[in-house]
């Protein structure tokens, strides 16, 4: 299930609402939750600037549905673009994983990236997580670096300053 943001932005508190009572609650373990097991939110898209108000959408979700203790459905925050931008709070949002990237505006080394897991849903002998999650390590073969094309040569490469025959030039 998708739900589509308005023209404007955001995220459409009330018809969350609605979709969220029609899933109802069953509670405690993932066998008993309804149809919707996780509400995914974006954050700070990387196009347009909208900033969703992630504390709103918490807000709604566990008032409908409850938290994942509950039965409720999971909420997992995208936040590679808000963290290092703005002030991001997981316990005033309330979601359960909240994941980004270092690399953005942490300034990290690339390859870096953070991903936060509310303490109940991965103390042992919680049923929410059928096992604790693990990073692979070693699954990505590391590549050497690609060479480097010099820039304005004049030699028809994809980026020119002009002045030769290639893109924006002349001739």
């Amino acid at each position: 299930l998708t739900m589509r943001s308005p023209r404007e932005g955001g995220v459409p508190l009330p018809l969350l609402a609605r979709l969220l009572q029609r899933n109802g609650k069953s509670g405690g373990s993932l066998g008993g939750r309804g149809r919707i097991r996780a509400v995914c939110l974006t954050h700070v898209p990387s196009n347009g600037g909208v900033v969703a108000d992630a504390a709103a959408v918490g807000e709604v979700l566990r008032r409908y549905a409850g938290t994942p203790e509950e039965g409720g459905p999971l909420y997992l925050l995208d936040a590679c673009q808000s963290v290092g931008q703005l002030a991001v709070d997981v316990r005033a949002i309330g979601c359960d994983f909240a994941a980004a990237t270092g690399r953005k505006w942490l300034r990290a080394p690339r390859g870096t990236a953070l991903l936060y897991a509310r303490a109940a849903l991965t103390a042992a002998g919680s049923d929410l997580l059928a096992e604790p999650p693990i990073l692979d390590h070693a699954a990505a073969e590391w590549l050497p670096p690609v060479p480097r094309l010099p820039l304005g040569d004049g030699g028809g490469g994809a980026l020119n300053s002009g002045g030769g025959g290639g893109a924006g030039g002349e001739g």
